[in-house]
């Protein structure tokens, strides 16, 4: 709102100087009579007489009022110690009008005026006068103008400051006036005609009373930040800014945001929302807000502040969650023969989109083996062969081996596993069989070569088992000469008798390092150097084992 008070009032100041012309009377001397002049018109001189005295009537009253304004300015001078008087020094010949304004006096008036004007002047030569506008008071008078009303026998011939046409007169624009400052107007003028010169000012200023009241308009900005890409396991952090770019002040600014479906505050809430108060113009507020994330994929959300009669929606930003993914694949062969090392070997891949911190491989030594090695960094202890890998990026794939060797059948089994950072533990295992050899060794003896014609042998047919496993179902076939018959038979198995041969029920096992035996005895019938043949056959055999026994038979 603005209001407005103007001041404007119209007072004449009037002044005048006196035109005087030096007249030189020039006589001859002759003998005719001396030419008188001519008799003067008595009407005009009646006219211009009285104006001229109208006109001293005012001046005189003019000078009176500086007189007045000179005596009231020292009464109030003496009511009000410390008051401010101006008095222009007035040269000698000269005389200075005074007038008051508005009031016309000067203990009640902003405005003191002076006009100094030279007391007599030449005619048709130029000559100076002021005026001398000053402000009384202690504050600022706005837009003073200074006109010039009338004037009598008075030829303007320049100004300083120069001063402009106002309503067809001339006036001086002086703008504002000071506390305490005077203005002084310098004019250059001439008169024309014998007797006096005159002008009347007045003066105006016009002062303006404003108030206001100041329009204001608060705004809302938002702006959130969060993670671009965050490991599930990771610390996340949602940051929101909220701003008054306005000129009023925000108030009750609140701020909120809906979390999409997998994410949630540290607090479980999936809606996060926040009081920041009034806001003040330029003012921000800056809140952060920790964030879980249940699982992985892309989440993306907006948020909004609201304000009294105002509301803002930042941006909406998209977090891809990641996490490492860990697959363990183990291998070893099937079967593997006692006192030979068997390789149990874990491959290891991270199948995820994030790598794998910190990631350890495990696997047992399998109860009946010995550890034998380990490739890699691989560490044996407490029963186990542990790697550290470090870091597995996402595809990344790695393969470790334990070596172990057992000294006896038995089932092997290896239990590995694969562990990281934010990566769910994952495990495999693998059995090998560790088998031995068997190694059946076939001997035949006979114990009284030579032999005499009509007496007995006995052949011994031995079996030995050196390998490292049992031999299974080993059977004992003998074969006769012709120059022998048979008596009996005896052993490990029973023994039958089909014309020359003696076919022994198979053995069904046979440890390793084990014997079985077989007798059999016969009578010698005929001279001659003969073969006793023995075959070998067991489950492990792929093909028979044959034995001749040499014997000399005499009579």
């Amino acid at each position: 709102m603005e209001k407005s008070m103007m001041s404007r009032r119209r007072v004449l100041l009037c002044a005048s100087a006196s035109v005087a012309m030096l007249l030189t009377a020039c006589t001859s001397k002759d003998d005719s009579a001396t030419t008188a002049p001519p008799p003067a018109d008595r009407s005009v001189d009646n006219a211009q007489n009285a104006k001229i005295r109208q006109l001293e009537q005012a001046v005189r009253d003019a000078q009176k009022a500086a007189a007045d304004a000179k005596a009231m300015a020292a009464k109030r001078q003496e009511a009000r110690p410390g008051g401010y008087t101006y008095e222009p020094d007035v040269a000698a010949g000269h005389s200075a009008s005074a007038m008051a304004f508005p009031s016309g006096d000067p203990a009640t008036s902003p405005l003191l005026l002076h006009l100094i004007m030279p007391d007599e002047v030449n005619r048709n030569q130029n000559f100076e006068y002021q005026y001398h506008v000053t402000n009384t008071t202690s504050a600022t008078l706005q837009d003073v103008v200074l006109s010039l009303e009338s004037l009598l026998n008075l030829d303007i011939k320049s100004a300083t400051p120069a001063a402009a046409a106002n309503d067809g007169g001339v006036a001086w624009r002086l703008g504002d006036i000071g506390p305490r400052q005077t203005k002084v107007i310098k004019v250059q003028a001439s008169a024309s005609q014998l007797g006096l010169t005159t002008n009347c000012i007045s003066i105006a200023y016009n002062n303006q009373l404003c108030a206001g009241t100041n329009v204001v308009e608060a705004d809302l900005t938002l702006v959130k930040v969060a993670p671009r890409r965050v490991l599930r396991c990771d610390a996340m952090e949602f940051t929101y800014v909220v701003r008054n770019p306005g000129t009023g002040v925000a108030k009750n600014v609140r701020i909120s945001d809906r979390l999409p479906s997998g994410l949630k505050t540290a607090d479980g809430q999936q809606t996060f929302s926040r009081t920041v108060g009034d806001l003040g113009p330029g003012e921000s507020a800056e809140i952060k807000v920790a964030v879980e994330a249940g699982t992985t994929g892309e989440f993306s959300s907006a948020a909004t502040a609201s304000a009294t009669g105002l509301s803002a929606d930042s941006d909406s930003t998209t977090t891809v969650i990641v996490q490492p993914a860990l697959e363990i694949t183990a291998s070893c062969p099937e079967t593997r023969y006692i006192g030979r090392v068997t390789s149990f070997e874990y491959k290891v891949k991270n199948v995820g989109d994030a790598e794998a911190r910190d990631a350890i491989v495990t696997a047992s030594v399998p109860s009946g083996s010995e550890y034998v090695s380990a490739s890699g960094n691989g560490a044996f202890a407490n029963g186990n062969v542990v790697w550290q890998l470090g870091t597995l990026a996402a595809g990344q794939e790695v393969t470790v081996v334990a070596r172990v060797r057992a000294n006896a059948a038995a089932t092997l089994r290896s239990n590995g596993s694969v562990a990281a950072y934010c990566a769910d533990t994952v495990t495999d295992n693998c059995i090998t069989n560790v088998i031995g050899i068997p190694a059946i060794l076939l001997e035949v003896v006979d114990l009284g070569d030579p032999i005499e014609v009509g007496s007995n042998e006995t052949y011994v047919i031995t079996v030995t088992n050196q390998g490292s496993a049992a031999g299974h179902n080993i059977q004992i076939v003998a074969i006769l000469p012709d120059q022998e018959t048979y008596l009996s038979s005896s052993g490990a198995t029973r023994g039958t008798l089909s014309g020359k041969t003696i076919t022994f029920a198979p053995l069904p096992s046979l440890a390793p390092k084990a014997k079985a035996e077989w007798r059999i005895v016969i009578r010698a019938e005929a001279a001659g150097d003969v073969r006793f043949t023995v075959r070998m056959t067991s489950d492990q055999l792929t093909s028979p084992v044959q034995e001749n026994e040499a014997t000399n038979l005499y009579e």
